[in-house]
């Protein structure tokens, strides 16, 4: 659930920027959304709780999990941009444009479908292993379980319900502001679609995940920022690519090889960061610095017309429709 709120406004700022067909600033924001999930989040999670508490423990099972699932979804977002690069390496095959959407649709639904098997292994069949391991502020657990509600379930769904018409509101600003900025800061539209826009649009659950962190309730914080990973990559991502189907925009799965390269590098290094069951400040580091290495990359990465959808001639430069 903290989770699916979390990403509502990165699914809210994305479909507006898929109707002014700025698809590769959905693709790029959606893949910084990843990245940030995994490296920056998780990262201040393990640096600030470590600096309240020198090893923490966490569900190793969860991470297990966590970890197979980021890795499928890779392997799922690998496949169409492998497809595109072979293809651009042989000139006298004319590539097709519209065989890479019909692969990102097809593998959009499969990733969807398992993201419902995910739900339904968390919720029905293996709840056992969900459930969260004692703390080292267990006291402190117990006193917060014992103070009452501040607000009433239809008050919180309200509340819910108001933020969500604001955010939608925000995002149609934020995306026909996208040129302007670009512009007069000087940065280009890849660092803001990558860096920016992830950071200013889950805002809200990484002072979630840092603050369960420093609590010292890593299970929680862990399901707030890997488990958005795995949604981001399992469900919004595919998600996207249908609803821009449904909308006769080709969002495609075809990310860049530079980034695809990224993607599977950084989901190996959270894996061997997290696949001992516990932490310290000095992981949280490693992870930080990983995610400021990509962002500096980034920082200087320029592409063109990435504020359009993408055209490009088949067989010279690349198979984005």
């Amino acid at each position: 659930i903290n989770a699916t709120l979390g990403n509502a406004t990165e699914m809210i700022i994305s479909v507006f920027a898929i109707r002014k067909g700025l698809l590769r600033v959905v693709q790029v924001s959606l893949l910084g959304s990843v990245l940030s999930n995994q490296l920056l989040v998780t990262g201040c999670c393990f640096l600030f709780g470590g600096l309240y508490h020198s090893e923490q423990h966490f569900n190793p099972h969860i991470a297990a999990i966590d970890s197979s699932l980021l890795l499928m979804a890779v392997l799922g977002l690998t496949v169409p941009a492998a497809f595109s690069a072979t293809e651009q390496m042989d000139c006298n095959v004319p590539c097709n444009a519209n065989e890479i959407v019909a692969i990102s649709h097809a593998t959009a639904i499969m990733l969807f479908s398992l993201y419902l098997l995910l739900l339904f292994f968390q919720l029905k069949t293996h709840k056992h292993l969900m459930g969260h391991e004692k703390t080292l502020c267990e006291d402190d657990e117990l006193e917060e379980e014992a103070e009452q509600a501040s607000m009433t379930l239809g008050c919180a769904i309200g509340a819910l319900c108001v933020t969500t018409i604001l955010v939608a509101v925000c995002s149609e600003f934020l995306v026909n502001s996208l040129e302007e900025v670009s512009a007069k800061w000087g940065l280009s539209e890849v660092f803001i679609g990558l860096i920016m826009l992830p950071i200013i649009g889950n805002a809200a659950e990484h002072a979630t995940a840092v603050t369960v962190a420093i609590k010292g309730k890593m299970d929680l914080a862990l399901g707030v920022a890997l488990g958005s990973s795995v949604q981001i990559a399992l469900c919004v991502v595919p998600a996207l690519c249908l609803i821009g189907w449904s909308m006769g925009k080709p969002l495609t799965l075809d990310f860049h090889p530079f980034e695809t390269i990224i993607l599977v590098v950084s989901v190996l290094v959270v894996n061997s960061t997290v696949m001992n069951g516990t932490s310290t400040w000095l992981d949280g580091v490693m992870l930080a610095v990983s995610y400021c290495i990509i962002g500096v990359a980034y920082f200087f990465r320029r592409e063109t017309k990435i504020m359009g959808e993408i055209t490009c001639v088949c067989g010279t430069e690349c198979c984005i429709p």
